[in-house]
């Protein structure tokens, strides 16, 4: 018991740090619903998405980050993504209005993007 007093005793006068730094990446960015997704085979690149169109990505592990929009213009926010094992990044962002919602990639840790095609169509015949 006398050990274990003197262990938290101990303990209480150590520094205590968090484990990542937070970084606000965008100061003109007033939206939420952010979204991040890092490549678990290179932790180097990682992708975030904020509402409406926003994509951020990092190529140094989030030491700094490149701010693009997609591609449409009508996408409506809701971000999300995925990284599949090839390194490839999925992203998405629900469409405003009615129609589809847009599916992007990018092969190269998120500096370029493609369109993939749409998805959730809403017109029911």
């Amino acid at each position: 018991m006398k050990n274990l007093l003197l262990f938290v005793f101990a303990g209480a006068f150590l520094p205590l740090h968090a484990q990542y730094l937070n970084i606000k990446i965008d100061s003109g960015q007033a939206y939420g619903e952010c979204s991040i997704i890092m490549n678990p085979k290179n932790t180097n690149q990682i992708v975030g998405g904020s509402n409406l169109n926003n994509v951020y990505t990092s190529t140094d592990g989030g030491a700094t980050w490149m701010k693009q929009e997609l591609f449409s213009v009508s996408d409506g926010g809701d971000p999300t993504g995925a990284v599949d094992t090839n390194g490839i990044f999925y992203f998405a962002h629900l469409q405003s209005g009615q129609g589809a919602n847009n599916c992007y990639s990018s092969s190269n840790g998120g500096v370029n993007w493609s369109t993939v095609g749409q998805f959730g169509v809403t017109s029911v015949k």
